[in-house]
């Protein structure tokens, strides 16, 4: 359900593996070595964002690390465990020069682009697990607005867990207004 497993999955990678703090970063193949250019192009047209770029276009790429968010704090982490290339949301300066020195390509494909998939996969899994229905709808919200939201979602379900039917409506228009998908019952 977590964004890095959707994103692995929207990005064609096979899970071989996990590195970083709590095993967050994430380690897959591609069926077969491309070209970085290629799977860019490939990253650009599975997530509809074209990703910054930074190493050899004819470089091929086979092992890719993979962390939503602003995780390129993992990118030397990735880089020790043998990858071609890591994806991530963000790059800053530092990025840019420590995948010039190591020749391990970085794809940075946006913040929201990369955890936008794990919220659509929660939807479906309350629509699954609760009967009822769920629609992803793009809403930005700031960081300090996310957290608060997410904190009110956990303790929301919890209400609807032991069969609250207020909490259900709560719910309902917390994840509607907020959170970027819509319930019904």
């Amino acid at each position: 359900l977590g964004n890095n497993a959707q994103l692995g999955q929207k990005l064609g990678l096979s899970p071989t593996g996990r590195f970083g703090d709590q095993d967050l970063g994430w380690i897959g193949e591609l069926s077969e070595p491309v070209p970085l250019s290629a799977f860019a192009n490939r990253v650009g047209r599975n997530l509809q964002r074209e990703p910054l770029v930074l190493g050899d276009p004819d470089k091929r790429v086979r092992r890719v690390a993979w962390c939503s968010g602003g995780a390129q704090g993992f990118f030397e982490q990735a880089i020790a465990t043998g990858v071609d290339c890591f994806v991530s949301g963000e790059v800053s300066e530092q990025t840019t020069h420590l995948a010039r020195e190591s020749g391990v390509a970085y794809l940075a494909i946006g913040h929201h682009a990369s955890e936008r998939y794990g919220v659509q996969a929660l939807g479906a899994h309350l629509a699954r697990e609760f009967g009822i229905e769920a629609q992803f709808v793009e809403a930005l919200v700031s960081f300090a607005r996310a957290a608060v939201l997410a904190g009110q979602l956990v303790e929301l379900l919890g209400v609807v867990a032991l069969g609250n039917p207020g909490g259900a409506n709560r719910l309902q228009a917390l994840a509607h207004v907020n959170l970027g998908f819509r319930i019904g019952v």
